[in-house]
């Protein structure tokens, strides 16, 4: 085994996981802060609400001293990076409220006065759980990503000297052979070089059925060989695998922000010195105006600070952003930056290329014609074996047809190419001609009229034909085209219910292009476009107005994906790091693109309502908390205890709510 691309050390495999991904279940520190925080808060609690120790509350003051700056630290620490940068988050809040509270409380306790102890411990003790289970929540939703970096083996079977070796995966290199027995994961993406198996891909395709492979069939690193055993060359290993290519994509992503999120960010921003203007216009207003106790007013602009603190409202984008990118992952849909995320459910028209994207991307054998007294197999034979030495695309499409009927031997002794007519063959005792009825005219061969009236009529299907003559008579003509995709007429009438508008934009000619879109139910087709003008004709829908989709392979249609609003790049699983398109779609089915967009209005929705409850909720606490409803009933003002719950629970139907959309099933 060579040691070319050797080394990688760390994070050359897809199965490396950063630290921030395995998860706040490893954070040790935050678990021992916040079992001190309740270690010394629930006595906190239990000595001030059973006045255990009448003679003062300097036993609460050693409490609640370290649940304040042990616990809180990190509060502090927030603070001291928010005002360095220029801005004012809830950490500013949080040390605000308890800061205060816990001064006066001391100025309380060598005074005889009132004191907040157990409101300042529970504060922080609150807060740094609820801000634990948001880690915990954004942990969850990453599962998507660390469940696609475990599929990668650890260790993989490679052929040394003609024996098998087991050896590290960051040790395997292109051009290794690798030994896949049944049952086992496929350790990187290669290429089959002896052995047939069926490979189960739903993993990274999400097609739930197994793939048939054999030698010359590329695999994919992380699908399951279910029987067989099979001997793959490595192609893509370590960072060119598809699965890390995967694990890059969706992380770029979940470090992206939205546009919305980027709003949201900003109102934060806004909020914060507005409340502390509320908390201190409200202590001012209680103790100057009103007439209130010193204790009840500094109380009011605690619990203002307490219940204020922007947690949910912070989390209402974020976290659905991961969540969705997270469910994308799973559906075989990469969208490659937040933004995608975003703009993806707003999409109103969709530009579709034609080869490779509706169509299979390759010939297909449509009709069989015969004339003469010849059987459909007999053609069929002698074409697939007059062609079995040839390379071309519809020779390739008439042996595969031949093979599937049983009428392929490849028993052609002699074969000659001419270019721009057809093929010349000797098969058996038998001279065969494979070609275009030029080819006939060449050899002085004439068609039946039957012949030419199918082909004439093939043809205007905008299907190629080709003949097939044997030994100086003409046998038959077959037909080949660029079939549609099994999944593709399906694809569009989902987009067509959702009211989305679908064009072709291709290079084809007009007949072959505008029979295709007959068929899959599209009416309107651009055609005979090169790649600059796919790119223009993009700009021209964008004029018309909406947002514009285009779905393409990301090749000849880069210049159109990077122009689109949104650029979906059809992939084929080992080919997913396409740089023009916004999202990959893995598995080269369009009924993945109205899922897109079925997830992205989903998400949208979810933060919608994630910002309403957010803002709705801050509002109405503020205002309680403030204690306008103290005039009607001189009784309802909440206490800084009550408000630190109330903003957890807050925390927790926001995270809840996101979470959800990990169900989202289209």
């Amino acid at each position: 085994m060579t040691e070319r691309g050797r080394g990688g050390g760390a994070g050359c495999c897809a199965g490396d996981i950063r630290p921030e991904e395995r998860g706040p279940e490893g954070r040790l520190s935050d678990i021992l802060l916040i079992a001190l925080g309740l270690g010394m808060t629930i006595p906190i609690l239990a000595i001030e609400s059973c006045n255990l120790f009448g003679a003062g509350h300097l036993p609460v003051l050693v409490l609640a001293t370290p649940v304040q700056f042990l616990v809180g630290w990190k509060f502090y620490f927030g603070t001291y990076r928010s005002i360095s940068a220029g801005r004012l988050d809830m950490n500013v809040l949080v040390v605000t409220s308890t800061t205060l509270a816990y001064s006066y409380s001391v100025y309380g306790t060598f005074r005889g006065g009132t004191t907040f102890f157990e409101a300042s411990a529970t504060v922080l003790t609150l807060m740094s759980i609820g801000e634990y289970l948001e880690h915990l929540a954004q942990g969850k939703v990453s599962y998507a990503v660390r469940k696609l970096m475990q599929l990668q083996p650890r260790t993989a079977r490679t052929i040394q000297n003609g024996k098998p070796v087991d050896v590290d995966i960051c040790r395997i290199a292109a051009g290794d052979t690798v030994l896949v027995k049944a049952g086992e994961r496929i350790p990187v993406d290669g290429t089959v070089l002896e052995g047939t198996s069926s490979v189960d891909e739903s993993m990274i395709t999400g097609e739930s059925i197994p793939v048939d492979k054999g030698a010359g069939d590329c695999v994919i690193g992380g699908t399951v060989n279910r029987n067989g055993i099979l001997q793959v060359e490595a192609t893509g290993v370590g960072e060119r695998s598809a699965l890390s290519q995967i694990t890059r994509l969706v992380r770029e992503a979940q470090e992206s922000k939205a546009p919305v999120q980027r709003m949201a960010d900003r109102a934060v921003s806004y909020f914060v010195p507005l409340v502390l203007m509320i908390s201190l216009f409200a202590f001012l207003a209680w103790f100057l105006f009103a007439g209130q106790t010193l204790a009840f007013s500094l109380t009011v602009a605690v619990t203002i600070l307490v219940i204020a603190c922007p947690c949910a409202l912070g989390i209402a984008v974020p976290t659905v952003i991961m969540v969705g990118l997270g469910r994308g992952a799973e559906m075989g849909i990469l969208f490659k930056n937040a933004g995608a995320l975003e703009r993806t459910g707003r999409i109103s028209t969709v530009a579709l290329d034609k080869t490779g994207t509706l169509t299979l991307g390759e010939p297909e054998l449509t009709d069989v014609v015969s004339g003469g007294g010849w059987s459909r197999e007999d053609i069929l034979g002698m074409a697939g074996n007059a062609e079995c030495h040839s390379d071309h695309p519809l020779a390739r499409a008439m042996v595969r047809a031949a093979g599937k009927s049983h009428s392929h031997n490849c028993d052609c002794t002699s074969f000659a190419a001419i270019p721009g007519y057809g093929v010349e063959g000797t098969c058996g005792n038998r001279t065969v001609l494979v070609g275009s009825r030029k080819l006939l005219m060449l050899k002085g061969l004439e068609p039946q009229d039957s012949l030419l009236d199918a082909a004439s009529r093939l043809e205007s299907r905008g299907k190629t034909t080709v003949f097939v003559a044997v030994d100086g008579e003409v046998a038959g003509v077959l037909a080949l085209s660029d079939t549609l995709k099994p999944s593709s007429k399906e694809a569009v009438e989902r987009l067509q219910a959702m009211n989305i508008r679908t064009i072709i934009v291709t290079g084809d000619n007009e007949r072959t292009s505008k029979s295709i879109g007959l068929e899959a139910g599209i009416g309107r087709v651009m055609h005979g476009l090169s790649p600059m003008q796919k790119a223009e004709t993009v700009q021209e829908l964008k004029k018309e107005g909406g947002v514009v989709a285009m779905v393409g392979d990301g090749i000849n249609d880069a210049p159109a994906l990077a122009r689109a609003d949104v650029g979906m790049a059809i992939g084929s699983g080992t080919d997913i790091a396409i740089d023009a398109g916004d999202i990959v779609i893995v598995k080269s089915d369009l009924r993945n693109v109205s899922q897109a967009i079925g997830l992205s209005r989903r998400a949208m929705s979810k933060i919608n309502q994630n910002l309403a409850f957010s803002l709705l909720y801050n509002s109405v606490g503020i205002a309680v908390a403030a204690g306008l409803l103290f005039p009607l009933t001189h009784q309802l003002v909440l206490s800084p205890l009550v408000a630190a719950i109330a903003e957890v629970l807050s925390d927790f139907i926001v995270i809840g709510n996101a979470l959800l959309l990990r169900w989202y099933n289209p």
